[in-house]
């Protein structure tokens, strides 16, 4: 493992890995929490 974070909800999705201009991100979708129903989008970018 090379990092880990928590995340507000429970992944609900593919995790998806690209590159843009020579940065590669990842993302995923995370379900929706009392504050945000309908989920969320997150990307974290590598370095």
């Amino acid at each position: 493992m090379v990092w880990e974070t928590s995340l507000p909800a429970a992944n609900n999705a593919n995790v998806c890995s690209f590159s843009i201009g020579g940065k590669q991100f990842i993302t995923l979708g995370v379900g929706g929490i009392k504050e945000n129903l309908s989920g969320s989008v997150m990307a974290f970018a590598l370095k």
